[in-house]
């Protein structure tokens, strides 16, 4: 999964686009059970120390737009 990560953030670096980033449990969900994609997938960050250490050593960058209350007017208002 770090190989993964790595190229994550290298594309996003390289391609400043908009990612986002599910943070889910998929086989936990009945309505993706039958679905081969998600089968056995479970994305969630925090499952593992070091990959939670390194997402947020990365997206606590300034280039990496935060959630806050005012986002939304910041972003659709040009603020």
């Amino acid at each position: 999964m770090l190989f993964c990560f790595a190229n994550l953030f290298q594309f996003i670096y390289n391609f400043p686009f908009f990612v986002e980033k599910i943070n889910c449990h998929w086989d936990s969900h009945p309505m993706w059970h039958d679905n081969p994609t998600f089968k056995k997938i479970d994305a969630r960050l925090q499952i593992s120390d070091t990959i939670s250490k390194r997402w947020l050593k990365e997206t606590n960058k300034d280039k990496f737009i935060k959630s806050t209350l005012e986002l939304y007017d910041r972003l659709y208002n040009n603020e």
